[in-house]
């Protein structure tokens, strides 16, 4: 997710079994006078939901917000391995 100017403070992250969820909110910025920024991005709450498959493991999740860009990366459960069953005659 692209997030210029937010700080990872301001980045709520929660993931379930099959969902991700990201919230947060942009500030508007003030110079050290106390003037604001003049910005042509908006500002305020935000708030995205994703549906995720259900291989995604929620207990290994990871995030990491570098320069404006939030990277999430989520692990993979094992995959369940098939059993062969015999079928008998009769």
């Amino acid at each position: 997710a692209e997030l210029p100017g937010i700080d990872a403070s301001d980045i709520e992250l929660y993931c379930n079994q099959n969902s991700l969820t990201i919230t947060g909110e942009k500030h508007p910025q003030k110079t050290e006078d106390g003037n604001f920024v003049q910005s042509e991005r908006a500002y305020g709450a935000f708030y995205r939901r994703f549906t995720l498959p259900d291989t995604a493991d929620p207990e290994n999740v990871k995030a990491r917000n570098d320069q404006g860009v939030l990277r999430i990366d989520i692990g993979k459960k094992e995959a369940a391995q098939s059993k062969r069953i015999p079928v008998e005659n009769g």
